[in-house]
């Protein structure tokens, strides 16, 4: 038993161990199984390591743009959910995995040739051989210091105004009939 197992419903193949969920299945037969480096990671037991737990959500339509239906710690709590907003028995409704998003598009280059052109606006073609944004690799190893400082600041400015991603996106969408 290798495999672990994301689902929380009734199944014969699931076996707890340790409050981990295993599949007794062979990899690739069953659609609940996680995969093996995701399953290492909650077995490592390292408290420097937080696994973060896997939460749910769930739609109408497996190719729903907008999952607005909330985020749930078991595919349960999906389930009764879809029934408390009116799906009845026998209804499919798609569940899947909630992943949150990394804050991306911060890059220093991008900011170096601001910096760049505003000089060229002050002065003009005199500037033209100024160059701070090209990576040389006499410069490699600083330009990599800064542009790891230049997003820790970003991504702690944003988490101190609040302003943290609510949003996700979702993998691993199956369908799900309720029983």
């Amino acid at each position: 038993m290798n495999l672990g197992c994301m689902t929380d419903l009734p199944c014969p193949c699931r076996k707890d161990i340790g409050g981990i969920g295993y599949c007794v299945k062979n990899e690739g037969d069953c659609e609940y199984q996680i995969l093996k480096e995701s399953l290492e990671v909650m077995r490592q037991g390292n408290k420097d390591l937080e696994v973060a737990k896997q939460m749910y959500s769930w739609a109408e339509r497996e190719d729903q743009e907008i999952w607005n239906n909330g985020k749930f710690e078991t595919i349960e709590d999906c389930i009764r959910d879809a029934i408390e907003s009116g799906y009845i028995y026998g209804d499919t409704i798609y569940v899947g995995l909630c992943v949150d998003v990394e804050i991306g598009g911060i890059d220093l280059s991008h900011q170096l040739e601001a910096v760049e052109e505003n000089m060229y606006d002050q002065v003009g073609e005199v500037s033209e051989g100024w160059n701070i944004s090209g990576i040389t690799e006499k410069r490699r190893s600083i330009y990599e210091l800064y542009e790891e400082r230049l997003q820790e600041l970003v991504k702690n400015y944003i988490r101190e105004i609040g302003g943290e991603p609510g949003f996700y996106t979702i993998t691993d969408i199956r369908p799900v009939a309720i029983e």
